[in-house]
């Protein structure tokens, strides 16, 4: 350090600085992405649960009242869960870890 001119010595704390603030904004930017990821995954799975409450309800109606329209009903409500299962069953599948 004695061999370093003032000007370089002054020029080191800010290049330090900047690699600093470069490495926590990576750090927060990767940390934030996963955040992200994981809020989308369980809105979804959330979405998916309320379907799931409506089709229970469209059953119970059908067992109440039973006819066609009821009947097509379930039908097409559990069609429709049954597309959203696969949709987030690629959205939650499990990933190996590497360690």
């Amino acid at each position: 350090m004695n061999n370093l001119s003032i000007k370089a010595k002054l020029l080191i704390i800010p290049l330090l600085l900047v690699c600093v603030f470069g490495a926590t904004y990576l750090f927060y930017a990767s940390s934030n992405t996963a955040a992200q990821n994981a809020l989308n995954r369980a809105s979804e799975a959330k979405a998916v649960e309320s379907d799931f409450l409506k089709t229970r309800i469209s059953i119970y109606q059908f067992l109440r009242k039973p006819d066609n329209t009821t009947l097509d009903k379930v039908h097409s409500n559990i069609e429709d869960n049954k597309k959203k299962i696969t949709e987030l069953k690629s959205l939650l599948s499990l990933e190996e870890l590497t360690v």
